[in-house]
């Protein structure tokens, strides 16, 4: 359980995004493209693991001066360095085993992208102030093109727009629950975190909240005329409604951990759970 713990398997459901494509261009109702499909998303989650790891070694000291991250598998020194260090090669070499059973050749390149991205991120990018949020963000784009390189499927400009600025504006709302919790507690955190505003990140939010909804309804409308359904004009509707309803949680310093926003919050459960039957009536 403690290994499992360090693992994060709550962040997996990011790795979802890998069937984004595959579902937009109609092939998962073919049983054939489902086993490839969940053994990338497994190498996404495997290698996103890994990287977990290298994170909290690399941050063992300062997680343990936090009120919450001290209690970390790591920062607590339930486990060693070396055991978190050989099991996050042992991680790493499982995704890209993974991906190369899927027999494309650009999902292992793509995964292999990602685990260096994740590297790059905890060793470079996040003492970056704004280039932390460009990374994390890039990480999805590669869960994208994945899925399609796996499913063999094209990903549209205005998809990938949808996928950057959406994540961008999660990521934000994660920062600004960050930055809220750094005004009420005693602990400094890292130096970038604390270099960001308040005001700073509800601008980016709102900016990355306004390009998401302009691409996903640019998107839906050019889905809809190509496959001649009106179900895709129906799902602006809730994706614009989760948006907002995480704009009214993060705003108020909500967004610190988007997966147990998102596992916890029965609205944005529901607004889900209503897009993908609509989705799947317009696709399938």
């Amino acid at each position: 359980m403690t290994y499992l713990r360090a693992l994060r398997p709550l962040q997996w459901t990011k790795n979802l995004v890998v069937f984004g494509a595959p579902l937009a261009a109609g092939v998962l109702n073919a049983p054939s493209a489902w086993p490839p499909l969940v053994m990338t998303t497994l190498a996404f989650c495997m290698m996103a693991s890994a990287g977990y790891l290298v994170n909290d070694v690399h941050d063992r000291e300062e997680d343990g001066h936090h009120p919450t991250k001290q209690h970390r598998p790591i920062a607590s020194g339930e486990i060693s360095i070396a055991r978190a260090t050989a099991a996050a090669v042992i991680l790493g070499g499982l995704a890209l085993a993974l991906a190369a059973a899927t027999g494309r050749i650009a999902v292992v390149g793509v995964v292999a992208m990602y685990g260096c991205t994740t590297m790059l991120y905890t060793l470079i990018f996040r003492a970056i102030v704004g280039a932390d949020l460009i990374v994390v963000a890039l990480g999805f784009i590669l869960r994208a093109y994945a899925g399609a390189f796996t499913a063999n499927v094209e990903v549209s400009f205005t998809f990938v727009i949808f996928i950057l600025c959406g994540s961008v504006y999660v990521i934000a709302g994660k920062r600004l629950g960050e930055a809220t919790e750094l005004e009420t507690l005693e602990f400094s955190g890292r130096s970038t975190l604390a270099a960001y505003s308040v005001p700073a990140l509800r601008l980016v939010m709102r900016g990355a909240l306004v390009a998401s909804i302009v691409a996903y309804v640019i998107w839906s409308v050019t889905k809809s005329l190509g496959a001649g359904s009106n179900f895709f004009i129906l799902t602006p509707v809730m994706v614009i409604g989760a948006l907002l309803r995480y704009h009214s949680l993060a705003r108020v310093g909500r967004g610190s951990a988007p997966e147990k926003l998102f596992a916890s919050d029965h609205l944005l459960q529901l607004l889900g759970l209503v897009w993908l039957a609509i989705f799947a009536l317009a696709v399938y």
